[in-house]
């Protein structure tokens, strides 16, 4: 009797961490980020409890993304450094090869270069274990680009690209080619990292991902200015943007989350986020880019009016900063738009 009792327990509990890592990933795709670092961190500790280490690391992995898009760097890496140990007694060789990826990912990103090389060195080596050559050679070259490498990292993300490439794999052939084009920034090539970017944009729209083709552009008029990536780790110093980009930014990729769930009206609102930001920051080049993917968005909810509306400031915005794709980007979706208009 007291055996069933116990089990029983031990079953309600696990439950109840389960709503709460529910709503731990509902909040954070939200942008509720306390209340998902909230949710997470007490999901992590029921799991814990039960002895499901594995859904305990998942919880604090969850933790770690809220805490990266508060700005809170050096927390985010501590979680997932108890993810990391949570996953090795999981019983699981991919999720904990994936736990000690994220964590090496997060502590470059807190400029905690010389802890994350061995993580990223140890995740490289875990994959190639298991088999996953692609996503081993990627984490050996993040190793590689924290150590000033550069051109031993290219080589090993054109490593990655022809694996994709002979797999015939078009999502990740493009995603490798948008990595290979980062690496070859970082290694100021920047004639090959345009290219790169550019293929992989066409690579993109073929596939009918036009938010991940945008962002592709937006790389390539990067490099074509000659600029390292965002996540820049050349002379060991991360570019770290200011707060407000950093919430604007983070609105700007919930938009492009929800529109490739094709959750229209999530998106419209996550860009009117995102617009509202970069106005505020004088920011014309994201505004116009995020004006444009609102009306994207409203134009498949058949808000036509308010899709027109949009495009029009997104032509007006992108003219007056000298974004010309994105003027002449939403000029012809204006011109779709206005042929529905009643």
């Amino acid at each position: 009797m007291g055996l069933r009792r116990r089990d029983t327990t031990k079953t309600a509990n696990t439950g109840k961490a389960a709503a709460l890592q529910e709503k731990a990933t509902a909040s954070y795709a939200a942008g509720k980020l306390a209340a998902a670092v909230q949710a997470g961190m007490r999901a992590a500790e029921i799991y814990q409890a039960a002895g499901d280490l594995l859904a305990a690391s998942q919880a604090l992995s969850t933790v770690s993304m809220a805490l990266t898009r508060q700005g809170r760097l050096a927390q985010a890496a501590d979680v997932v450094g108890r993810a990391v140990a949570m996953a090795a007694g999981g019983n699981d060789r991919v999720a904990a090869a994936g736990m000690l990826r994220l964590h090496g990912e997060a502590l470059a990103a807190a400029a905690r270069f010389e802890e994350a090389i061995p993580v990223l060195e140890a995740a490289a080596e875990a994959y190639r274990e298991l088999g996953v050559e692609p996503i081993a050679l990627s984490s050996q070259a993040s190793a590689l680009t924290l150590q000033h490498r550069h051109d031993e990292a290219v080589s090993l993300r054109e490593q990655v690209l022809a694996l994709h490439e002979s797999a015939e794999d078009q999502f990740q052939v493009a995603t490798a080619l948008t990595q290979l084009g980062y690496a070859l920034q970082e290694a100021a090539r920047f004639d090959e990292a345009v290219a790169a970017h550019l293929r992989a944009r066409r690579l993109y729209q073929e596939g009918g991902q036009a938010t991940h083709a945008l962002e592709a552009r937006r790389n390539a008029e990067g490099a074509r200015r000659g600029t390292y990536p965002v996540s820049s780790l050349r002379d060991k110093e991360l570019v770290i943007t200011s707060p407000a980009h950093r919430e604007g930014d983070a609105a700007f990729g919930e938009g492009m989350s929800a529109m490739k769930a094709r959750r229209y009206a999530a998106a419209a609102d996550a860009y009117r986020e995102a617009v509202r930001v970069f106005a505020a920051m004088s920011d014309p080049s994201c505004e116009s880019r995020s004006h444009f993917n609102r009306g994207l968005a409203l134009y498949e909810l058949k808000r036509i009016p308010e899709a027109v509306r949009s495009f029009e400031r997104a032509i007006a915005i992108a003219s007056a900063a000298g974004e010309d794709e994105v003027r002449d980007d939403a000029r012809k979706a204006l011109d779709i738009a206005q042929q529905r208009l009643p």
